[in-house]
């Protein structure tokens, strides 16, 4: 059997080549705690793309953390109204225009198209709420996804209401949907009027959105 010669004075700096240590031979009686505490630390929430060293039944494989970072409860938006929105007609599908955002870190909400532009593929919860005045009866809302609307988040409320006479009429609803990356989210009104137009108030008009998982 061949025979290693050390050199006199011993082995020099970066002399030991992978081709001379032996398969298996790192191991945990070899590897030192130092090998994390004398490392740099994150001091952050991981990147998608940032790596993690797993065995996966013994086999060694690197994981990106996008695999097994949680989601709930990220992607959120909260939008609300500045000013009323008025002249909204009788009997049209009309979008509620949610201008103002009081939270929205990762710029998911477009206050211009009042729309939820869904960021990667998920499910989601969607909460919307409007206060609206005006000569009305009867009251229908819901969402809409890319331009159609959501049959079952569908709100309805009745009235037995005079003609000539101011009322307020409130919708609140909800959805839980599982979307695709670059679909988008509305609230629609759709208001029965006795005469003239109906105003969506600024108070109380408000949109909340989040990823569940």
């Amino acid at each position: 059997m061949s025979k290693t010669t050390i050199p006199t004075g011993g082995i020099g700096a970066d002399a030991i080549t992978a081709a001379k240590i032996a398969d298996d031979a790192v191991s945990e009686e070899h590897l030192d705690a130092t090998a994390i505490t004398g490392s740099t630390e994150l001091a952050a929430t991981p990147a998608d793309t940032d790596e993690i060293l797993i065995s996966d039944a013994g086999v060694l494989k690197r994981l990106d953390f996008s695999h097994i970072k949680s989601s709930a409860g990220t992607q959120l938006v909260y939008a609300d109204r500045s000013g009323d929105q008025s002249s909204i007609s009788h009997n049209t599908w009309t979008k509620v225009e949610y201008n103002s955002e009081q939270y929205d870190p990762n710029s998911l909400f477009s206050t211009s198209n009042d729309r939820y532009v869904v960021p990667s593929d998920g499910r989601y919860y969607f909460h919307a709420s409007a206060n609206f005045f005006g000569q009305i009866k009867r009251l229908y809302a819901k969402f809409y996804v890319n331009g159609s609307g959501v049959s079952d988040t569908q709100y309805v409320l009745n009235g037995s209401f005079s003609s000539g006479t101011t009322y307020e009429f409130s919708m609140t609803i909800h959805g839980l949907m599982n979307l695709s990356q670059d679909d988008y989210v509305e609230a629609y009104v759709n208001l029965d009027i006795h005469s003239g137009t109906g105003t969506a108030n600024q108070v109380g008009t408000q949109f909340l959105a989040f990823r569940l998982d």
